[in-house]
């Protein structure tokens, strides 16, 4: 620092959570729209992207392998995975997702009797976003 006339006004202890996005800056930088779970969507950060594409099992064993903090990107005509997800998020023996990211979703793809414990977000987005 001497060599370059800088002097620091401060020094931070790293801290993993400097690194980190939550869901909603996720939404917001995509401009997607939250359809569930606004209020979780500031505190759930996600610890990793998960692209769902494969067959229900596959994803679901996965997302255990993974862990907890995965924001699940998948279409949102998946209601097989779109579903299963939902459901395990129920279990507490399933660890929670950050979020689910759904792309070429409208308006009417989740309805509004999906119960979810808190950090199950559903974002939408367009098809090519």
């Amino acid at each position: 620092c001497d060599t370059l006339g800088v002097f620091p006004a401060a020094l931070l202890p790293p801290d993993e959570r400097f690194s980190q996005i939550t869901v909603a800056e996720i939404a917001a930088t995509m401009g997607a729209a939250v359809v569930l779970g606004h209020d979780a969507t500031a505190t759930s950060i996600a610890r990793g992207v998960l692209v769902a594409t494969r067959f229900v099992p596959e994803t679901l064993d996965l997302l255990r392998r993974l862990g907890p903090g995965q924001l699940v990107v998948t279409h949102a005509e998946r209601a097989d995975l779109v579903l299963s997800i939902v459901l395990a998020q129920q279990s507490p023996d399933f660890p929670p997702i950050a979020g689910l990211l759904l792309s070429g979703a409208d308006e009417n793809v989740l309805g509004t009797t999906v119960a979810s414990r808190a950090g199950l977000i559903a974002a939408r987005v367009g098809p090519y976003a």
